[in-house]
């Protein structure tokens, strides 16, 4: 089902509860029943996901996977009741969280559907998930502090202290970040050009003001030309990747520090124009400081947007053939390919995960529920094995084994899998990514003092406990 279509469908159900509500509230009052009225709730689920830009496009792809999946036949037969409410007439139901006791059913038994919400940044995500408030907002409120309900949020970060018990962060692939410049503009190379390897020092002091102009850069010549630094919002989930690779505490405390720079553009404050969005490169060619920018970027975002365009918007002296001048440079003279963000050689990875309340003891989040875990846990659509019987479950549709397709979802959005179908699940009790979060999740029903396996690594906030 297009994502258009899921999302409109998801007004509906959810959008306008509130009026639907009062509406029946008042025909029931009134002593009227409308026509084809059911207390019975629909037989399925809606799953709702907000949170990262990055991974968007990807995850919506997995979303569309996960909703056209094998589930019961909810079209009754001669013999059955047709339902109207997702039902199913066989009586389909499922008990346990990876979908093995179910499997006769399909991989996603109930049909249930899953959605995203517009990407609000992956650290706004997890604000949404940690501090839902069960209270409506009205227009005339002078004040409200609300979040609209999600079920699972989507992020690039890993848990800090600073969040609250009770979540599961369920890293299904990677990505990384590096630091993004122009090496020409109309044909005329920039002072970066020369410039392909910065150490993470260079690019600290670059990002605390310490160094302003590219030649300060030890062992940089050239013109004294300003650095035009860049930052993103503090609500995506790169921006504290970012920060936390360059050892700072405040990313953007110099560009929110400076009114303008000289030889940088952009009309207004410095921070207003040099806050852009993550993984575009429009404000710094509008800003006219493509020459001497420098921002950070995902790896995987730039491999979708950047092979001739960036942001979708054409550097000056690019045609529509000509490779971009837009490039990510190594860190500490290591390459950025994939062997070195799953070896945890590259020092700024992006552990793209799903996160949901795991209903820990103390936690204020709502616990997630049966068709959330049936598709964004440790034990759901994205990251079991896809087999039953030590046979592979094949997709219906293609003939293809679900594993291979959401593998290849991933690479072909340019993001890293955890694994490759050659070289099977991951075993929690190995190093797959090193130094990754911490103790490795249990998951339900598994042999005791046996690892669990699947595709994906997890982490607490709440000490598995």
């Amino acid at each position: 089902m297009p994502n258009s279509l899921r999302r409109h469908r998801r007004a509906g159900l959810l959008g306008g509860v509130t009026v639907l509500a009062a509406s029946v509230a008042s025909l029931s009052l009134a002593g009227i029943t409308p026509a084809g009225a059911s207390n019975l709730p629909p037989g399925n689920t809606v799953v709702i996901g907000s949170g990262s830009q990055t991974a968007y496009a990807l995850v919506t792809g997995l979303d569309d996977l996960y909703n056209g999946s094998q589930g019961c036949n909810e079209i009754a037969t001669s013999s059955e009741t047709q339902s109207l409410s997702f039902n199913c007439p066989s009586g389909a139901s499922i008990t346990t969280a990876d979908n093995v006791a179910a499997q006769d059913t399909g991989e996603n038994p109930l049909n249930d559907v899953a959605l995203q919400e517009p990407p609000l940044g992956g650290s706004n995500g997890l604000k949404q998930l940690e501090g839902q408030v069960p209270v409506l907002c009205t227009p005339s409120a002078a004040s409200c502090t609300s979040s609209e309900p999600i079920n699972f949020a989507t992020t690039v970060r890993n848990p800090t202290t600073s969040d609250p018990i009770g979540l599961n962060f369920v890293n299904f692939a990677d990505d990384a970040l590096s630091w993004f410049h122009f090496t020409k503009v109309a044909g005329v190379a920039t002072p970066s050009s020369t410039i392909s390897n910065l150490t993470i020092p260079d690019l600290a002091n670059i990002w605390n003001g310490t160094y302003t102009k590219w030649n300060q850069i030890p062992g940089v010549t050239g013109k004294a030309k300003p650095i035009c630094v860049y930052v993103t919002n503090t609500g995506a989930g790169v921006y504290s990747v970012w920060q936390t690779a360059l050892g700072l505490t405040a990313l953007n405390a110099y560009v929110n520090s400076l009114t303008t720079l000289t030889g940088c553009g952009g009309v207004g404050h410095y921070a207003s124009t040099h806050t852009i969005e993550q993984n575009e490169d429009s404000q710094i060619i509008a800003n006219g400081d493509e020459a001497d920018a420098i921002f950070f970027f995902s790896s995987a975002r730039y491999q979708q947007t950047c092979k001739v365009f960036c942001g979708g918007t054409k550097p000056p002296g690019t045609t529509g053939t000509k490779t971009s001048p837009a490039k990510l440079g190594s860190i500490n003279g290591t390459a950025l390919t994939s062997a070195n963000i799953l070896s945890g050689a590259w020092p700024a990875i992006v552990f793209l995960s799903t996160v949901y309340s795991n209903g820990a003891t103390g936690s204020t989040i709502p616990t997630a529920s049966q068709a959330t875990l049936n598709y964004a846990s440790e034990d759901g659509f994205l990251c079991d094995p896809q087999t039953s019987g030590g046979n592979d479950i094949i997709d219906p549709a293609t003939g293809v084994w679900y594993r291979t397709e959401i593998q290849s979802l991933l690479t072909d959005e340019f993001f890293v899998p955890l694994s490759t179908t050659t070289a099977g699940p991951i075993s929690e009790g190995t190093v797959d990514t090193p130094a990754l979060l911490n103790t490795p999740y249990n998951q339900a029903g598994q042999t005791s003092g046996v690892d669990p396996q699947g595709y994906c690594h997890v982490a607490t906030t709440d000490g598995n406990a």
